[in-house]
């Protein structure tokens, strides 16, 4: 892989990882800023990898855990307040 075909697979990455971000339902363009860290979205994804291998080692009803109303703030644990 050549420098440049790297360089442009972490800024495909980057906008993939903005895109995620985005809500649905902001107005275009955005009125404010988006506060965007690839840290949150990595400690999220690590967040929700570690309570998906608690539920599976543990054989917890995933419905139960997921829909309860702490779920999105274990999920956001540790992430870089907005």
């Amino acid at each position: 892989m050549t420098l440049t075909e790297f360089f442009n697979a972490c800024l495909t990455a980057l906008n993939l990882a903005k895109v995620e971000t985005h809500p649905p339902h902001r107005p275009h363009p955005p009125q404010e800023p988006i506060p965007f860290s690839m840290a949150t979205l990595k400690r999220r994804a690590l967040n929700q990898h570690l309570l998906e291998r608690f539920i599976a080692t543990l054989d917890l009803k995933p419905t139960l855990i997921k829909s309860h109303p702490n779920y999105p703030t274990l999920c956001d644990y540790g992430i870089i307040a907005a």
